[in-house]
Order: C-alpha cells, then structure tokens, then sequence
C-alpha cells in the first residue's frame, strides 16, 4: 500500500512548498518506507508517492522514479504480479535490482500506452507526468481494488490515494449529504465515483484519465 498526491496550480501561480508537504504527510501511513516527491514547472506542479516497499529492492533515492528516457515520471500505488515477465519480453533492464513501479514507468517508453494497461496483471492505481506533452496520465485496474481521489476546481487538480491529503491542502470542504443518506436509508448503497464531500470524487473503475496542464482539460475514458 502507497501513497498519491499530485498538486497542479490551475493558473500557474508557484504553490506553497509548506503545504503541499503537510498534505503528503497524510499519506505517510500507507507508505511508511520512503516519501518521493519533486516539484515541476516551475514549482506548479507537486508529485509525491510514499511507498511501501513489497517488489524489487528497497531504493533509499528520493526523487520520483522516472524513465530512462527522463521523459516520463511517475506516482505508483499498487503491485504488478507480472512485471518480470514484462521485463523479459521487452528487455527494459539487464540487471537483478528492480521493481514493479521500474518497468511500469519504462513502458511508456516501449510500446503504445492505450495497450499497457491490458499488459498489467495487478493491483493498482498510478499517475504518469508526461514532460513532452506537459499532460498527466492517471490509471485505475479494473476491479477497482486501487483508485484515487480528485478534487477539481478553478485554482487546483489535487488527485491522491486518501481524501485527507485533498483536505488537508485545501482547508476548506463541505459535506455532500446524498450518498451518505444513501448509506444509511440502503445500509449498504455507496456511489462509486461520488464521495461524502462536495468537489471531491472517485475517478471511474477501469479508466484513463488524461489532464492536459496547460489546458487544464481533464478527459475521462473508460
């Protein structure tokens, strides 16, 4: 179990450093082995990843992982059962220490991204900073064991594994009362993409979330 955040500053203004690392320290307890995070576009835009080290060496680097080709960046929660099986049929690395969030990230590189989400066999849920194209990548599985939370307004995209991080930075929220009457009236009945705050919401079971930056055009695919 790890931790998402990802923070982008809608209009471009520098974010405040402070907070967004108090809001990463919510997510401390689903990544107790190590806090990754770095800063882009000219500190608008914040990606951190704490990690539970399951797969693969324990990495003490705390930069986020990245591709070989420096192009692609990412924020990884989950595990991939497969990825040395991955590794050998595209020969990404020759040596023994590597880890599922490796090869996940130097996919991008290898083959076309529309097919690498039916490669995978896992758990998980991750965001993919493509610095080309300036545009964020955000993947959920399709059982819906890992997913994220996005909070989506005219100053920020705040996306992560746990909403106190979201709430956390924001400081300001208010209560949706339909799916919690909705829970109490069925006993069981939850929303799947609504949650018990307004503005913050469950990216899709088995989607493709695409954010263009300098847009700030957000494209749902299921």
């Amino acid at each position: 179990m790890c931790g998402v955040l990802i923070i982008h500053s809608k209009k471009n203004k520098k974010l405040n450093k402070k907070k967004c690392f108090l809001a990463a320290k919510k997510l401390f307890n689903r990544g107790p082995d190590l806090h990754k995070s770095n800063f882009f576009r000219n500190s608008t835009l914040f990606i951190s990843n704490t990690v539970l080290s399951i797969t693969g060496f324990q990495d003490k680097n705390k930069n986020l992982e990245k591709s070989i080709s420096n192009r692609y960046v990412i924020s990884f929660n989950g595990e991939i059962y497969n990825y040395k099986e991955l590794n050998n049929d595209l020969k990404i690395f020759n040596k023994i220490n590597y880890s599922d969030t490796d090869i996940l990230v130097n996919l991008y590189d290898r083959i076309n991204h529309n097919l690498i989400p039916t490669k995978l066999n896992g758990m998980y849920s991750y965001v993919i900073f493509d610095k080309k194209k300036n545009k964020l990548k955000i993947i959920n599985d399709p059982q819906g064991e890992k997913n994220l939370y996005y909070y989506n307004d005219t100053n920020f995209l705040i996306i992560s594994s746990t909403i106190n991080a979201i709430l956390n930075f924001t400081e300001n929220y208010s209560i949706n009362k339909e799916p919690i009457f909705n829970y109490f009236s069925t006993r069981h009945f939850m929303p799947f993409e609504q949650t018990c705050f307004k503005k913050i919401k469950l990216f899709p079971i088995s989607s493709t979330t695409e954010f263009w930056l300098d847009k700030n055009y957000l494209n749902t695919k299921i």
